[in-house]
């Protein structure tokens, strides 16, 4: 029989009340106690594994080789770091963001007026966020002429094109967190789990909240053969190699790398480009911004493909869609915004829908798809509101039906060559 200590379960609570904000609360200072159980118990995890002998490095296929391009995109700003080598936003290049990280007024002024998160019913759950099993045949054989789009929930996106099979932000965790006792828990099951993907050629991810970085999931991916190649924005490539994850690739802002197949297989080359946003990143109570967050845009010469990851309203939208060109399709984020009382302090670091639309407009994007969004409870705006709205301003500013659209958990879409 499954018991749980009182103490335990009030323990549980207090977290899960507290984890409306993806780690804000008790990165800031907020829950010091727990942040640094959570800090702890992580660190204990990865520890755990230097008590094996360390296996010897992994190598991408001999038949893969790339280029790293420096300082590629004039258009777009470098990172930047401060005085205590931790990434900041220049105020001229992101006049939104936040400067300094929020102090205890600001945390006890957002938690004493934030509401409580709503609560949906399992049946609600079933018939508004429905979870579709995707086809292995469609995900092994992918169509030859078309763009091949996955949603896995959050922010987790599968893309196929031109025989390259690209993986986004993946997290198959029940719950976003250190530790999978406490913390957000997934809204419904995953549509897949690692082992259930096809082949992945490359892993891009955008930064390290638990929500887009997991544990887990990256140790049962760099277990596959052959081994994925993983793009990480500057400062995560030592924690991923502390987790026994390698073919680790480090990128600052307007850094490109192209990747190349000699194998005969006949796929044009892949470009990917690092991209600065507007966000922040955190793993524990004393690493807030020492790593950077990112977006991506990855590019053969027929289809280009856009990730937003996690990231506030700010000019680089525009930037980057003169700079690279309209991508053929977008992955933008429209939730994790919050319920009215708490939107002041979720602004700088998450777009509402109409934010959302707009970056789908700066960027010029024939098309795209709504991530980070119900899945994970992070803020109190009930889980459907980001979808409802998403709807409304599109309708309002005369966008098709198919320009922006909420894809259902596990859903599959092919998309033609512009």
């Amino acid at each position: 029989m499954f018991w749980e200590h009182a103490a335990v379960a009030r323990c549980r609570s207090i977290f899960e009340s507290t984890m409306r904000s993806r780690m804000v609360a008790w990165t800031a200072g907020l829950g010091m106690v727990g942040g640094a159980v959570w800090a702890v118990a992580e660190t204990k995890h990865q520890l755990s594994w230097g008590m094996w002998s360390a296996p010897p490095l992994d190598e991408p296929p001999a038949h893969i080789s790339f280029c790293i391009l420096r300082d590629q995109i004039p258009a777009l700003p470098k990172s930047k770091r401060g005085p205590e080598g931790r990434f900041v936003l220049d105020k001229r290049q992101f006049p939104d963001a936040e400067v300094e990280s929020p102090g205890f007024s600001t945390i006890w002024k957002w938690r004493s007026t934030c509401p409580a998160n709503p609560v949906m019913s399992l049946e609600e759950i079933q018939r508004e966020l429905p979870v579709l099993i995707p086809s292995q045949e469609a995900l092994a054989h992918p169509p030859a002429d078309k763009m091949q789009v996955t949603w896995l929930g959050h922010a987790s996106v599968l893309t196929q094109w031109d025989k390259w099979n690209v993986l986004f932000d993946p997290i198959f965790s029940e719950r976003c967190s250190p530790t999978q006792l406490l913390g957000p828990r997934r809204l419904q099951a995953p549509p897949l789990l690692a082992h259930q993907l096809p082949h992945i050629d490359v892993i891009c991810i955008s930064h390290d909240h638990f929500d887009h970085l997991d544990l887990h999931t990256a140790q049962e991916l760099a277990a596959r053969r052959p081994s994925p190649i993983w793009l990480v924005p500057l400062g995560l490539k030592s924690w991923l190699q502390e987790s026994r994850v390698h073919n680790v690739i480090e990128l600052d802002w307007s850094d490109q790398i192209e990747i190349v197949d000699s194998s005969g297989v006949r796929r044009e080359a892949l470009k990917l480009s690092c991209l600065p946003c507007q966000h922040w990143c955190a793993r524990n109570l004393f690493d807030r911004n020492k790593t950077l967050w990112a977006s991506w845009m990855c590019s053969t010469p027929r289809f280009s493909f856009y990730f937003g990851g996690d990231t506030g309203y700010c000019p680089m939208f525009e930037k980057v869609g003169r700079a690279l060109g309209s991508p053929d399709v977008a992955a933008i984020p429209i939730g994790s915004y919050g319920a009215l009382p708490e939107v002041w302090f979720h602004r700088p670091n998450h777009m509402n829908p109409e934010e959302a639309v707009q970056c789908h407009l700066d960027l010029r994007a024939r098309r795209s798809v709504a991530i980070h969004w119900g899945t994970w409870q992070l803020t109190a705006e009930h889980p459907l509101e980001p979808r409802q709205r998403l709807q409304d301003v599109c309708r309002d500013r005369g966008l098709g039906a198919e320009a922006f659209e909420c894809l259902k958990h596990g859903e599959t879409r092919c998309y033609d060559h512009r």
